[in-house]
């Protein structure tokens, strides 16, 4: 859970072209100044861009939504939706991670997953107060957390899917060069883990440092595969069916 020395990026600011890029990288220079954990600045420098891009891009398509006879109101209200969140709410998120994560790669992992995860049919939600009463399990969704201790174990990365009571969990381990040295032990401890998250009913990806570091948006599109295929589960077992995102950023919501 985060701790009470975080200070939030001022949401006063109003928007422009190049917010959302400067509150990655004042973020990241907090975070650089703190003991957590983090890969370096050049990684936040493309980390900004790209979230500078891409709430631009959801602007953009919002108001071409509105646009014609028949204005597309929902799906430009969720992109619009999504700029306001890389605008006011992305640079915290990164902060509260990295006081979760334990490893710079575990950063890398986590800052693209609040930056482009979804679950195939709704944008993931990052809880790192998974567990606390205030925070509810949404009727439809998916949040996910980071280190927490869920039935005897702690993976890196935890993710449950929610429809209407009914859940699904996927755990998601990062194997960094510090942690996991190659060795036959290491490898024995790494598949009694995995078989006790399997047992019980959650299952493990894993993911090694050279993935993440070389293609970090190619392991979330595998994890959203796998939390896809999870809704899809839950949709059949209540006689739901729901439309499918048209992309990994965009898409209709909900449930029909």
């Amino acid at each position: 859970m985060p701790s009470d020395s975080f200070v939030p990026i001022n949401h006063s600011r109003s928007w422009r072209p190049g917010t959302v890029h400067e509150g990655v990288i004042e973020i990241a220079a907090r975070m650089a100044k703190s003991d957590f954990k983090i890969p370096g600045m050049a990684f936040y420098a493309t980390l900004a861009n790209e979230a500078e891009e891409a709430a631009i891009e959801f602007a953009s398509e919002a108001m071409e939504m509105l646009k014609g006879a028949e204005p597309d109101h929902t799906n430009a209200l969720s992109n619009l939706r999504r700029a306001h969140h890389l605008h006011y709410a992305f640079p915290d998120e990164l902060w509260m991670a990295a006081e979760q994560c334990e490893s710079p790669i575990e950063n890398i992992l986590a800052a693209y997953l609040i930056l482009e995860g979804t679950d195939g049919y709704n944008d993931l939600d990052y809880n790192p107060f998974w567990g606390a009463p205030s925070f509810p399990d949404p009727a439809w969704g998916t949040i996910w957390t980071i280190q927490h201790q869920f039935r005897r174990m702690r993976p890196d990365f935890l993710f449950k899917v929610c429809l209407e009571g009914e859940n699904r969990f996927l755990a998601v381990e990062c194997d960094g060069h510090d942690v996991h040295d190659g060795t036959k032990e290491q490898a024995r401890r790494d598949r009694s883990r995995d078989w006790t998250l399997l047992t019980s009913g959650i299952p493990v990806i894993r993911f090694t440092e050279f993935e993440i570091v070389r293609d970090p948006q190619a392991c979330v599109k595998d994890i959203i595969s796998v939390l896809s295929g999870l809704c899809e589960d839950l949709l059949v077992k209540a006689g739901r069916v729901a439309p499918r995102r048209s992309g990994l950023r965009r898409g209709t919501e909900g449930l029909s």
